[in-house]
């Protein structure tokens, strides 16, 4: 059997068949690189220019600053637009009619502001693994935990003191705690 060899860089092919150079950069650089040697005329140059910037890009106003959507000029309807579109999709996977979702979230927002005043006032200092309290991604923390959740309290019309009562409280690890989420 007849060794190959790579035709730019002379690397052994034996194993690779039908190959003629070992990788992509051997074969376009050198004598075998289609434009080696060659210089673009003028007349080409400005057609190609012309062609790629402005308008006539087939990225222009889809990319980078232009884009509608995450560009730096977005038009004020469009953020209007993905602000609702975010507000619906929360509204939704709380259980909370559209119509009522800006009363029902501000009223939420002071709900939960009065359970963390109150529990802060709780004496969590006796509940077990204290002392292990930390940060999320800190191995071996542990965080605080509303049994029964914020959101489950203000969803049933519970009282912000029984949520925030040190029997509902409990520390966890933070990544049981992370996992747990609004549920």
């Amino acid at each position: 059997m007849e060794k190959l060899y790579c035709k730019n860089c002379g690397i052994d092919l034996s194993g690779m068949r039908g190959k003629e150079f070992c990788s992509r950069k051997c074969s376009q650089t050198g004598k075998f690189n289609s434009f080696y040697g060659k210089k673009h005329t003028k007349k080409i140059r400005l057609y190609w220019n012309k062609k790629r910037s402005g308008k006539g890009n087939s990225c222009y106003g889809r990319c980078g600053n232009l884009h509608p959507f995450f560009g730096k000029h977005r038009s004020n309807k469009v953020r209007k637009a993905q602000s609702i579109g975010a507000k619906k999709m929360w509204a939704k996977r709380k259980g909370i009619p559209i119509e009522d979702l800006n009363k029902n979230k501000t009223k939420f927002k002071q709900y939960k502001d009065l359970v963390c005043k109150l529990t802060n006032n709780q004496p969590i200092k006796l509940l077990e693994n204290f002392n292990k309290r930390g940060p999320a991604g800190k191995i071996g923390a542990y965080h605080l935990d509303h049994i029964y959740s914020i959101f489950k309290g203000f969803k049933n019309k519970i009282s912000p003191k029984k949520i925030a009562h040190i029997s509902n409280l409990k520390m966890i690890p933070w990544l049981e705690n992370d996992k747990k989420g609004w549920k």
